[in-house]
């Protein structure tokens, strides 16, 4: 039953037995198990090195197919950069970074409901907090995480959205700079109302935001659990 699995890939060895209790073994087969998306699929990210450029154990590739902690056969293992994270938003999908590793760029969340982005650092895809949460840097005029996209990107009511046990690096010091942005749904990046969003987590989180940490408008319920908040140019980081 695959949809006990999870999603990834999975090695799996076929065993023949005879009357006379032969045995043969064939060789080993990589099989990929895919859920439906409603189930909700696991991405992982891995980049390679760490805040300071030193390498880690673990490099990913963005030629694969991001669905397993590890690299496991050619195609098969975690992604290393943010690229293909925009083009894989799709609702109940995950998205987890791996602890000690840095990487830069922004995301922009698009129209998929109830998406998750946290982390993880063992082999099986599991999680260790003792580890240096994963670290993204943005320099840019844009929030590392957004819903501000090019053309009409309208999130449906009840977008419900987890952001955990990530640090969110964006000195940029002016409009624009900062963690976290979610706003009214936006065309062409100009905000357009009425709005609800679902429940928006912020949960064991480190934000540096050159303008604000974090901004979420348009209603919904907000939650901030366990997180510290550096500011370090405008004190408006705001829910309204």
């Amino acid at each position: 039953d695959s949809t006990t699995l999870a999603n990834g890939s999975h090695i799996v060895t076929a065993i023949s037995r005879d009357l006379a209790e032969n045995t043969r073994r064939a060789p080993p087969v990589v099989i990929k198990n895919n859920n439906s998306a409603t189930a909700g699929i696991t991405y992982y990210i891995a980049s390679g090195v760490d805040a300071n450029g030193s390498p880690t154990s673990v490099v990913g590739n963005d030629a694969n197919d991001g669905l397993s902690p590890t690299q496991i056969a050619p195609g098969q293992g975690p992604w290393q950069t943010l690229t293909n994270i925009n083009s894989h938003m799709q609702t109940g999908a995950t998205f987890r970074f791996r602890r000690r590793d840095a990487f830069t760029g922004f995301i922009r969340l698009g129209n998929a409901r109830n998406i998750t982005f946290s982390s993880y650092y063992n082999p099986n895809g599991s999680d260790d907090p003792s580890q240096p949460r994963p670290k993204i840097t943005h320099t840019g005029g844009e929030k590392v995480f957004s819903n501000s996209c090019v053309g009409t990107c309208v999130p449906p009511n009840n977008w419900n959205l987890l952001i955990e046990n990530l640090h969110l690096f964006n000195p940029y010091p002016a409009s624009g700079g900062g963690g976290i942005g979610i706003g009214s749904p936006m065309i062409n990046n100009n905000a357009q109302s009425p709005y609800t969003i679902g429940t928006y987590t912020v949960r064991n989180m480190e934000i540096h935001g050159g303008n604000v940490a974090f901004i979420l408008s348009g209603g919904g319920r907000f939650i901030l659990e366990d997180s510290i908040l550096h500011d370090t140019w405008n004190s408006t980081s705001y829910v309204g």
